[in-house]
């Protein structure tokens, strides 16, 4: 865990959504703000939990199976922390990417990865999709002439408006093999829980969000449904429906 001294005052004095995330996950890179504050969350929305666990889950399985069909670079918008099973730890000697449009959640990202090879931690913002690719971290860490793995994972409605230009920006330049790995709340939350953890409005249909791209099997599912460890995806109670997820390949 990152002692609070190594970070500045502010920088937990307030929850952070990155943290409270790390919290959910079971992870020790928070605070007792933190804690504090994703605990309102799930008496609102006791779901979240289960959500956020699923969705890391989901990370894992996609991770695991686009290096095993030779994807050794990735670029992970909206990274948070990098908490348990992130992607350098899925994928090690893999080339990884971590950006956040938040400078706490950077600045500490950094703090726990210091000289971790074939890693490297960037602000940018989903929203400037094009500063993303150009930004010098990027172009220098990650070789855009060869297939790129992007992981968009309940992220995208933070987006204004429609999204799909954005991910349509950051998939166009990628070399054909590129991939996008893309989980989304596709349902109302519950507004006293928005206001505590989460912003979100309703969603366009996430089907859209791959126009161009291949889906890989078994396309857009739940979040455990996707490629799961067991024979049969049993999904725990308390489960969000509200988030599916899908893996696409850039032809």
């Amino acid at each position: 865990m990152t002692e609070p001294g190594n970070l500045a005052p502010q920088e937990h004095a307030r929850p952070n959504v990155a943290r409270m995330y790390d919290y959910l996950l079971g992870g020790t890179d928070n605070f007792p703000v933190d804690r504090e504050a994703a605990d309102r969350a799930l008496e609102i929305l006791p779901g979240i939990r289960t959500g956020a666990r699923e969705n890391r889950a989901f990370l894992g399985r996609a991770v695991r199976f686009l290096a095993g069909h030779g994807i050794g670079q990735f670029l992970d918008i909206g990274s948070g922390l990098p908490t348990r099973g992130s992607v350098h730890e899925v994928a090690p000697g893999s080339r990884t990417v971590y950006v956040d449009n938040d400078p706490e959640t950077v600045s500490h990202a950094r703090a726990l990865l210091p000289g971790t090879p074939g890693v490297h931690v960037l602000h940018g913002d989903l929203r400037a999709p094009k500063e993303i690719l150009g930004h010098p971290g990027v172009q220098e860490h990650l070789d855009l002439d060869r297939p790129v793995a992007v992981l968009l994972l309940t992220i995208v409605h933070v987006a204004s408006g429609d999204p799909r230009p954005v991910i349509s920006d950051l998939m166009a330049p990628l070399a054909p093999g590129s991939h996008l790995v893309l989980s989304h709340m596709c349902g109302d939350i519950q507004p006293a829980a928005a206001e505590i953890y989460l912003s979100t409005g309703r969603p366009s249909r996430i089907s859209t969000f791959f126009d161009g791209l291949d889906l890989v099997p078994p396309g857009i599912v739940n979040l455990a449904e996707w490629r799961p460890d067991t024979p049969k995806a049993v999904r725990p109670p308390g489960a969000a429906p509200y988030i599916l997820c899908g893996v696409a390949r850039k032809p």
